[in-house]
């Protein structure tokens, strides 16, 4: 079952009639019924409209038809639920690729499941998505094969794009990059595009003029299985400290000597 079915069972459940739910939503007159008949995917920013319009309707029930219909019945208390203190996410299939060159996309974000986070964790009136980040040019900073939460960045925000903050970036050509950027909107345009992983032989910056990006996102939040080792980066047998402590060891040697020689004469 489709979530535009899964949808109209709920309108029925609730004596409601989709022609007026539709001008709420400010969707176009017979949008739904369309959809039904079509058994087609409704976006993601529709069923957002739709789960803002009727909170007590189960984000997880709509999109995947797991569990109750209603929030209410799920936490099984009518006053007060742990749903309340969560925000639901949609995983979108947008592909975000960390790597080398993007990959395809469209404007249409197809949702395959969704994601819970405590309300606190999130700003008020955003939209957010939850996209899965491929490949290691962000590495150590996002792993690979992890999950990013993203906020949506409206393109009359992008002049306060902050420097040396990772966003995820897609272009007109459908590619998709999660990168740390430099802001030269105001100056010249454009923005710089840069990889964590130190490798820029594999890795290198590049910029991007802005008729050339469709969309920004800003990496809000991460989840991993995989945590980087820093004690094996900064204290390890090649960390930085092994490394300091070695060229001084070297420095005291070369002033013993020199003081030898000093003394001597």
């Amino acid at each position: 079952m489709k979530a535009i079915e899964r949808l109209f069972l709920f309108l029925d459940h609730s004596n409601l009639k989709h022609t007026p739910v539709e001008k709420d939503l400010g969707l176009t007159n017979g949008y739904l019924g369309k959809m039904r008949d079509k058994k087609g995917s409704v976006g993601s920013d529709i069923l957002e409209k739709i789960l803002c319009k009727f909170p007590q309707l189960s984000s997880d029930w709509l999109i995947t038809g797991t569990g109750p219909m209603l929030r209410d019945e799920a936490a099984g208390n009518p006053t007060e639920t742990t749903e309340d203190h969560l925000f639901s996410i949609p995983i979108v299939d947008i592909s975000a690729a960390a790597g080398i060159g993007g990959c395809e996309n469209s404007d249409y974000l197809e949702v395959i499941d969704t994601i819970k986070i405590p309300n606190h964790m999130i700003k008020r009136n955003k939209t957010y998505y939850c996209l899965y980040a491929n490949g290691d040019s962000m590495a150590p900073t996002i792993q690979d094969k992890s999950y990013i939460i993203v906020r949506r960045v409206e393109q009359q925000e992008w002049c306060d794009v902050q420097d040396k903050r990772v966003y995820v970036v897609t272009d007109r050509n459908g590619k998709t990059y999660v990168k740390r950027l430099i802001n030269n909107f105001k100056s010249q345009g454009i923005i710089t595009c840069m990889s964590d992983n130190p490798d820029k032989m594999l890795y290198a910056d590049f910029t991007l003029q802005e008729e050339e990006i469709h969309n920004l996102f800003y990496v809000e939040w991460c989840i991993s299985s995989q945590l980087s080792n820093a004690y094996e980066k900064y204290y390890g047998n090649t960390g930085r400290i092994d490394g300091l402590e070695n060229q001084m060891d070297e420095v005291q040697r070369q002033i013993g000597q020199i003081l030898k020689v000093i003394n001597i004469k």
